[in-house]
């Protein structure tokens, strides 16, 4: 069976797993809802144990832990956050302020709100594709460098280095592209 909670407010909840949820063999939908200043032991807000949980357009805040996720603790199944789903103001104890992931699945399918992404998940620059020939051939060094095009922004004087492509519009961190 699944679980929704949809257009809600879960406030001040308290529990040992998960203070607003805990997800065990089940499905779990919150969409347009707020889920704040909620503590457990592990996963402040949300513990997903097995099953699937499934954030959109909802806002986890102010929740602690005393162990670990003060927002949302992962220790298996699959969760997904989408359409600006945020969690933000969270606290542990432990490890993950915003997020723990012991085992399991955790996605956000951007955009993500501004400046955000995942944490203790690698952050890397989008950028425009390496140049070809009309033959398809690449026409310079730029594949050689995509791992290190990919982890940085800008080289020296917030400059382009010469082997990368400019980065793209979207970018699924707190990068400026205009500034860097």
């Amino acid at each position: 069976g699944a679980v929704s909670i949809i257009g809600s407010a879960v406030i001040g909840c308290s529990a040992g797993d998960g203070g607003a949820t805990n997800t065990l063999a089940t499905d779990l939908n919150v969409t347009d809802s707020t889920i704040s200043s909620c503590n457990a032991t592990r996963g402040g807000a949300v513990y997903v144990h097995s099953g699937s949980a499934s954030l959109a357009r909802s806002t986890i805040s102010n929740c602690s832990a005393r162990e670990s996720g003060g927002g949302l603790y992962s220790a298996g199944g699959r969760t997904s956050l989408s359409d600006g789903a945020l969690i933000s103001g969270c606290s542990a104890e432990g490890q993950g302020n915003a997020i723990f992931l012991l085992a399991g699945e955790v996605s956000y399918a951007l955009p993500a709100p501004a400046g955000r992404w995942l944490p203790n998940a690698r952050c890397e620059v989008y950028r425009e594709a390496c140049p070809t020939d009309h033959q398809g051939r690449q026409t310079n060094d730029c594949p050689n460098h995509r791992e290190t095009c990919a982890i940085n922004l800008v080289d020296q004087n917030n400059v382009d280095p010469w082997y990368c492509q400019a980065p793209t519009f979207v970018q699924p961190c707190n990068w400026k592209n205009e500034t860097g």
